[in-house]
């Protein structure tokens, strides 16, 4: 099935960049009201191909990416499919804040999509440094 026309614009820009290795074949579009967070999670494998490109309309947020430390977690691997799939975060090794601007595009690949959880606060307001 073809996507919806407001978004046809943007699936063939998308697709005619090369950030994505594989055609776009589904469109969630999901709303956040503010002080709205997202539990940390890596999406699902089963669901999702390799590499997940998301788009922020609105207002910008801060996206908070951390990668369990996986030497105190224990098991990292869920199969053959989730080779990469982060442990239980009872530790976390790294943590990266991501601000993420109004209309800005965000492509989650390899690493980033297998190893690593991502999540937003639940909070009203970011607080962004600029520069």
């Amino acid at each position: 099935p073809e996507m919806p026309d407001f978004c046809q614009s943007l699936v063939t820009r998308l697709e005619s960049s090369d950030l994505l290795p594989h055609a776009i074949d589904q469109l969630t579009v999901n709303e956040y009201e503010p002080g709205i967070g997202i539990a940390f999670h890596v999406d699902a494998h089963s669901a999702f191909e390799e590499g997940i490109a998301a788009v922020t309309l609105g207002s910008g947020i801060v996206m908070e990416f951390r990668k369990p430390d996986a030497a105190s977690s224990g098991k990292v691997s869920m199969g053959k499919h989730h080779r990469m799939a982060p442990a239980l975060p009872s530790s976390v090794e790294i943590s990266k804040n991501v601000w993420l601007p109004p209309r800005s595009l965000l492509i989650i690949r390899g690493e980033a999509r297998y190893a690593w959880l991502h999540g937003i606060a639940w909070r009203k307001t970011d607080c962004v440094d600029e520069g």
